[in-house]
């Protein structure tokens, strides 16, 4: 009876052990899971920090050697995770060193187009200022000073004229070269005797300007009549300047403007040099007075921008020439110039002649910054001309012109 009371207390003493042995296994294997899923979340910003860490260098290396292409993700290595965490995937990283925004000028770089147009009293908004050419694209074109040819004939000029009442600033130049704006900046701002026309056609060329015959009539009769201070050595009370436009803009304003300038071309298709099949003449020139009347030809746009200029460029009698484009981003140093070469004293406010006309989007648009907009930009240069046409213009063009006036060629 004794034996059999022993065995069942052993019998329950082991099992209750066993019992206690498999609770105590399957409590520590639950702390073991949870220490070991709590181990995996705590590392896992570290995981994905030291994989991003990765694919920042491989991409960085990327960007360093490439800036102008587009990263492509398939590039980027997917980091090694455990894998109870296959729900985690490798992204790219948003880092602003991986996009870097195309460089734009600042609002230092049109900082003198602002002071300019300030000073002139033209109203301001964020559209307008985004519109205007910056500085760096103006200097590319003209460089960064005005050219003036001819001062070196001023002081013998002044010399000549010294006390003479009849002196004549007289702005001259092709059609679409800014002549009227030329004598509207000279007449606000320069005092002198007079500012006009010349006693010849403003637009001829300078082989012109020494024929009496072409000199205007004064007193609307029949008689050929010279003023008296032109009798003789009738050059003398006149300086001549000439306005001169950069070639490829010219031709594009007289693509639109053509006034007595005949040549054959489509209309799809301006300036049409048509180099390889030449018509004679290509470009038909009306030169006149209210008495005399010429009608000169050459080859093309080109020619005769040439040779209008050339020969301005060598004349002997006194003569300036400036550029178009001075007018517009160099205006107080260009009229102080030339008012001061002829004589003339400059007047204490300077006058920008503001003016207004219609805008790209039909609304009214203040002509000096629309001019800006235009003369500044180098992709306007060449609207509508082919590519022929550009490679034709740069090879035909006078190298000694474009030269002295600085106008780079595309």
């Amino acid at each position: 009876m004794e034996s059999r009371n022993c065995f069942r207390i052993v019998t329950t003493i082991c099992a209750l052990s066993m019992f206690i042995a498999v609770v105590n296994f399957k409590t520590i294997a639950n702390i073991h899971g949870e220490r070991e899923i709590s181990v995996i979340e705590r590392t896992r910003p570290s995981t994905q920090f030291n994989n991003n860490n990765a694919l920042v260098r491989r991409t960085s290396s990327l960007h360093k050697h490439n800036q102008h292409q587009p990263l492509d993700p398939s590039n980027y290595e997917t980091p090694r995770t455990h894998t109870s965490l296959r729900t985690i995937t490798a992204t790219p990283p948003q880092h602003r060193t991986l996009q870097q925004k195309p460089k734009t000028a600042g609002p230092r770089d049109k900082a003198p187009l602002l002071s300019m147009l300030r000073e002139a009293g033209v109203p301001l908004d964020d559209a307008t200022i985004n519109r205007l050419p910056t500085w760096t694209e103006i200097t590319n074109l003209y460089g960064p000073e005005p050219v003036i040819y001819g001062l070196e004939r001023c002081e013998a000029f002044r010399a000549n004229n010294l006390n003479n009442p009849e002196v004549l600033l007289s702005p001259q130049g092709l059609f679409n070269t800014g002549t009227r704006h030329l004598r509207q900046l000279l007449e606000s701002n320069c005092e002198i005797a007079e500012v006009g026309n010349p006693f010849w056609w403003k637009h001829a060329p300078a082989q012109f300007a020494h024929k009496k015959e072409m000199i205007y009539r004064k007193d609307n009769t029949h008689k050929d009549l010279i003023a008296p201070q032109f009798q003789g050595n009738f050059m003398r009370n006149v300086m001549s300047v000439v306005s001169i436009k950069e070639p490829f803009f010219w031709m594009g304003s007289m693509c639109r403007n053509r006034y007595n300038v005949r040549w054959d071309y489509d209309e799809r298709h301006c300036p049409e040099f048509n180099p390889v099949e030449p018509r004679s003449p290509i470009v038909e020139y009306d030169v006149h007075t209210d008495t005399t009347s010429y009608t000169l030809q050459y080859a093309n746009m080109v020619d005769l921008w040439n040779q209008f200029h050339k020969g301005h460029f060598n004349a002997a009698h006194p003569r300036l020439m400036i550029r178009y484009e001075d007018t517009i981003f160099h205006p107080k140093t260009v009229v102080k110039q030339v008012c001061e070469c002829a004589g003339g004293i400059m007047r204490n406010k300077f006058n920008f002649r503001i003016q207004t006309t219609k805008s790209h989007n039909g609304g009214p648009e203040n002509m000096l910054v629309a001019a800006m907009i235009k003369y500044g930009s180098v992709k306007m240069r060449l609207d509508g001309f082919t590519v022929d046409d550009a490679y034709f213009g740069k090879a035909q063009l006078d190298k000694e012109l474009t030269a002295a006036f600085h106008y780079s060629l595309p």
